[in-house]
C-alpha cells in the first residue's frame, strides 16, 4: 500500500463510505445487499499498530495480499466519522470488515485472524510448537499492554508510547500529559526495552545450550534456530515490535537525548545499550518491504516535526528545573572523581586532624575522568539483597542543611525512618 497523498486506494471516499454503510447495516442485523468481494483493511500511514498488519500483507506473499484483502488508508478526520464507529467503536485503526460485514478490530486480533485464515498463502509467521507460540504471544502481549495501549478509552489516559509525541500544547487536555507523567511513561519504555534485550540474550543462551548438549527435543521451534529475528524465524512478534521501534528510533534520540538505539555502529552520544535489538532491527530493515513501511512512518513524523508537533515537548523539558524527572536514558556521564594516590616509600596514607602533623602520613588525591551510569536505569532495579543498595525517593522537610539544629531535629529522624522502611529494623 502507498501513503502518498492522492493515492486512489484511500481517497476514493465513496467506496469507503459504502463499506462503512455495509458494516453498519450488518451491526443493525439488516442483511447485506450482497457480501463484500473480499475483506477490507482500514489502515493509517503512521499508525504503528496498523503498520504491523501492513507488514504482514507485504511479507506474507510476494507481491502482497491485495488479491485477497482490500486496503484503505484513512486520516484522522475519517476516524471521527459516525460511519467508522460501526467498523471500530473505539474509532481507531487498524480495523477489518469481513465479507459478511462483520467488523474485527484490535491489531493483534486482526493479525492472528489473517495468519489463521491465509496461513497457506506464504511462509508461516507463527512458530510450529506450543513453546514457540507461547514465546511469540508473550512478546506481542508485553508490547501491547505496556507500550502501545492505554488500556482504557477514557479521556486523559494515554499509552506509554504517547509520551514520545503527545502534549497538552499540541493535542489538548484529552490526550496530553504533564511532565511527571511523561517521565514515568518514558521510564516504562526503557524498562520494556531492557526486558526485550534480556529476552533475546536468554534466548541466545538457550539455543547455545541446546546445540552444545544436542538436546533437540528442547528446541522451541525447528524453524527458529540461528535466525536473525526475535524468535529466530520471522513471526508476528517481529511485525508487532518493528513499527513501534521506528517511533523510538525517530523520537527518543532527537527529542529526549537517547543514543541511536537501533544502529549497531553508532557511538555518539553513546553506543546502543541494546546491541541485540540493534542487530535485529538492522536485519529487519534489510527486507525491502519492511524498509518501505519504515520510510512511510518516518516521512510522516518528519512532516509533523516540521509542523511543530514536538515543540511543546521540547520546550516543556527545557523549562523544567526538577532534577528528579529523568527523560534521557542510555547515555552515561563523564565525571571527575578524586582518587587517592599511593603514599611514597616510608609513609602511610592518612592525615592528622586537630593535632600536629608528624609528617609520616600523606593524603594526596588526583582527579580522573570516569564514566558514571545512572542507577535508575538498572533493570531489574537495584535491591539491598542483590546489590547491597537500593534507590528510594524520600523527600525531606529540612530546608536549611547549614543549620545544625535543623538537621538534627528533622533530617536525622527522616534518615532513621528511611533505614527502617526497607530493612525492617525497629530501632536505628
Amino acid at each position: 500500500s502507498s501513503c502518498e497523498p492522492g493515492a486512489e486506494h484511500y481517497t476514493n471516499m465513496r467506496h469507503l463510505h459504502r463499506a462503512f454503510a455495509r458494516a453498519r447495516s450488518t451491526l443493525a442485523s439488516t442483511p447485506l445487499d450482497k457480501p463484500l468481494e473480499k475483506p477490507i483493511f482500514f489502515d493509517m500511514c503512521h499508525s504503528n499498530n496498523a503498520a504491523r498488519v501492513r507488514l504482514w500483507m507485504a511479507l506474507k506473499r510476494p507481491g502482497g495480499m491485495g488479491h485477497a484483502i482490500e486496503s484503505r488508508m484513512l486520516t484522522y478526520p475519517d476516524l471521527k466519522k459516525a460511519d467508522f464507529a460501526a467498523v471500530n467503536p473505539l474509532k481507531k485503526v487498524p480495523a477489518l470488515i469481513l465479507p459478511d460485514g462483520a467488523p474485527v478490530f484490535e491489531s493483534n486480533v486482526i493479525l492472528s485472524f489473517l495468519e489463521d485464515k491465509y496461513g497457506d498463502a506464504g511462509p508461516r509467521l507463527t512458530p510450529r510448537t506450543p513453546e514457540g507460540r507461547a514465546a511469540m504471544e508473550l512478546l506481542c502481549r508485553v508490547h501491547d499492554l505496556y507500550i502501545a495501549s492505554p488500556n482504557t478509552t477514557a479521556p486523559g489516559f494515554s499509552h506509554s508510547q504517547g509520551a514520545m509525541y503527545l502534549s497538552y500544547g499540541w493535542h489538548g487536555p484529552e490526550r496530553g500529559m504533564d511532565l511527571p507523567t511523561r517521565a514515568a511513561k518514558i521510564a516504562e519504555i526503557w524498562r520494556q526495552l531492557c526486558w526485550l534485550e534480556a529476552e533475546l540474550e536468554a534466548s541466545d543462551r538457550r539455543r547455545a545450550m541446546v546445540s552444545r548438549l544436542h538436546l533437540d527435543k528442547f528446541t522451541r521451534d525447528p524453524d527458529a534456530a540461528g535466525g536473525p529475528h526475535l524468535l529466530g524465524q520471522l513471526t508476528l512478534a517481529d511485525l508487532t515490535w518493528f513499527p513501534t521501534c521506528v517511533f523510538m528510533e525517530f523520537m527518543l534520540p532527537r527529542f529526549f537525548g537517547w543514543p541511536q538505539l537501533f544502529d549497531p555502529a553508532a557511538a555518539d552520544p553513546a553506543p546502543t545499550p541494546f546491541p541485540r535489538l540493534a542487530a535485529w532491527y538492522s536485519a529487519m530493515r534489510a527486507e525491502p518491504a519492511v524498509e518501505a513501511v519504515r520510510a512511510e512512518i518516518w516521512a510522516y513524523w518528519e512532516e509533523m516535526e516540521a509542523a511543530g508537533q514536538f515543540k511543546p515537548i521540547v520546550d516543556e523539558i527545557a523549562a523544567s528545573a526538577d532534577p528528579t524527572l529523568k527523560l534521557t536514558y542510555g547515555v552515561p556521564q563523564a565525571v571527575q572523581l578524586n582518587y587517592q594516590q599511593p603514599p611514597p616509600a616510608g609513609k602511610g596514607t592518612g592525615r592528622y586532624i586537630n593535632q600536629p602533623d608528624l609528617g609520616d602520613v600523606v593524603d594526596e588525591h588526583v582527579a580522573a575522568e570516569v564514566t558514571m551510569r545512572d542507577a535508575r536505569e538498572l533493570h531489574p532495579p537495584a535491591s539491598l539483597d542483590a546489590l547491597g543498595f537500593a534507590l528510594q525517593s524520600w523527600p525531606t522537610k529540612c530546608d536549611d542543611f547549614e543549620d545544625d539544629d535543623a538537621v538534627v531535629a528533622t533530617y536525622y529522624g527522616e534518615m532513621m525512618d528511611l533505614v527502617k522502611a526497607p530493612s525492617g529494623a525497629e530501632r536505628v
